[in-house]
């Protein structure tokens, strides 16, 4: 969802958005109202913007601490929730290659 990239989103603002997306798949229409078909993307994309809209906040108010945010994603890792067929050990997604700072 578009909405998502907004760069000017608030922390308040993220949370109205999610709180949408819980009330349509609860009535059971969120993808009729555009939001994917599940509910662990969409709460991974609502911290991933959380971890930007941090990092912004970082940037205006603690500059000269020098803080960097970061947030990344250890890919398929074979865990209880992922189950053996998962690519990677989990020594390996800790290893993330995708490792990415953020700061606005």
């Amino acid at each position: 969802m578009q909405r998502f990239r907004d760069t000017e989103l608030s922390e308040e603002e993220l949370c109205l958005l999610m709180g949408e997306f819980v009330i349509a798949a609860q009535q059971g229409n969120h993808q009729a109202q555009g939001w994917p078909n599940t509910a662990y993307g969409t709460t991974k994309i609502g911290v991933t913007v959380l971890s930007r809209i941090q990092a912004h906040i970082l940037t205006k108010t603690r500059a000269a601490d020098g803080i960097l945010l970061n947030a990344c994603c250890p890919g398929w890792v074979r865990t209880d929730m992922a189950g053996c067929k998962a690519l990677k050990s989990p020594e390996e997604g800790a290893q993330d290659s995708s490792l990415s700072g953020t700061s606005s």
